[in-house]
């Protein structure tokens, strides 16, 4: 998964609106969803300790030669805290532990 590189926020009037799902009980990507079930109970949104709310945007991408080749890889190490903002990088590795759990830190 990929996700934006500065951190985004949602207001408060937002996060308890339920989560958007298709007549099937899927979402868009189609994976199974809770029609009951807020932005906040997702692995996507939470509130942060300085009370604001963490809104983490992700799609998938094909991981393939080209890839490699248009993008440098760096594993546990931000390579340029001004191009990938702290507090995005942080958003997105705790979005990943909600949703794969703590080996994916």
């Amino acid at each position: 998964l990929i996700t934006y590189a500065y951190p985004q926020s949602i207001p408060d009037e937002v996060v308890m609106l339920p989560v958007s799902c298709q007549q099937d009980g899927s979402f868009d990507g189609g994976a199974y969803c809770e029609r009951s079930r807020p932005l906040r109970d997702t692995a996507f949104v939470w509130r942060r300790q300085d009370g604001t709310n963490a809104l983490v945007q992700t799609w998938p991408t094909c991981i393939n030669e080209q890839f490699f080749e248009d993008f440098e890889i760096s594993e546990s190490v931000n390579p340029d805290s001004d191009r990938f903002l702290p507090q995005a990088v942080s958003d997105f590795r705790q979005a990943m532990v909600q949703l794969f759990g703590p080996a994916a830190a």
